[in-house]
């Protein structure tokens, strides 16, 4: 039996929130107490590269114990091949290594533009996200032209912002998402799709960097929560028939990259 094998590069996606004293007037983010909450919990932005996988292991907590809680989520996939055989068996997509970290929210307390809340000792400064764990699976083509691996993250930004969902909307707030859609086809062609929430910002690294933005060619690496439409805004921040599920997908906050597979 004669197998076609392929190697493509590793992908990793950063979510986080961008910090705002105030909601932006300009975004579809209703004035309010939960929009202030959210972006005075904002994060500055990821790195736009990484040295491999230990750059980034390097750069975030808990992988180093003293790096980098300014992120809300991070998943990826490392060693990403697929082989298709030619006896017609379905073809097989793995990876070598993957990960999900739901990342953290920084407790902020704003009064005159200083966050008081640095100022009391024993407050913890961030709390941890959490949600459900995944393992990437490998879809493939029932006509054997194309196998895809897929791996989906969920998270809650934090139990402090559950809470608060809790008390202002009566509701526990839904689940922020997004998942790796890694296609090869038999010809070694790739396509990576990134469909998620509308809350938070998110990049796409190819080999552990932002490639540069070409839509044209199938090219684009970054979302902005700010571009958001006002009703999945809303439905976001006040749960209105979301608590304590995934939230809808946003297509205008897909990312996409394509390119072509290394032979094995």
């Amino acid at each position: 039996m004669a197998v076609t094998r392929w190697k493509g590069p590793d992908v990793l996606v950063i979510g986080w929130i961008p910090f705002h004293l105030n909601p932006p007037v300009a975004a579809g983010y209703p004035p309010g107490l939960a929009s202030t909450l959210l972006f005075q919990s904002g994060n500055p932005n990821p790195p736009i590269a990484f040295r491999g996988y230990l750059g980034f292991a390097n750069w975030s907590y808990p992988l180093f114990l003293v790096g980098s809680r300014e992120y809300r989520a991070a998943v990826y996939l490392e060693g990403v091949a697929a082989e298709f055989p030619d006896d017609g068996s379905p073809p097989r997509a793995d990876r070598t290594a993957n990960g999900i970290f739901p990342g953290y929210t920084p407790y902020r307390m704003f009064t005159g533009g200083v966050n008081t809340a640095a100022l009391i000792p024993l407050l913890p400064q961030y709390g941890s996200g959490y949600g459900p764990a995944y393992q990437p699976v490998s879809v493939p083509d029932p006509a054997r032209s194309w196998v895809e691996l897929r791996y989906r993250a969920e998270f809650k930004l934090s139990r402090l912002p559950n809470l608060l969902s809790r008390m202002l909307t009566n509701t526990c707030a839904p689940y922020a998402w997004c998942e790796i859609v890694y296609r090869f086809d038999k010809s070694g062609q790739i396509a990576v799709r990134v469909d998620g929430s509308a809350v938070p910002n998110r990049w796409l690294y190819i080999d552990w960097a932002v490639p540069q933005a070409n839509p044209a060619g199938g090219i684009v690496p970054e979302y902005d929560m700010l571009t958001a439409t006002p009703a999945n805004v809303v439905g976001f921040l006040q749960t209105t028939g979301w608590g304590c599920r995934p939230a809808p997908a946003d297509p205008a906050s897909q990312l996409t990259w394509s390119g072509q597979a290394v032979a094995l």
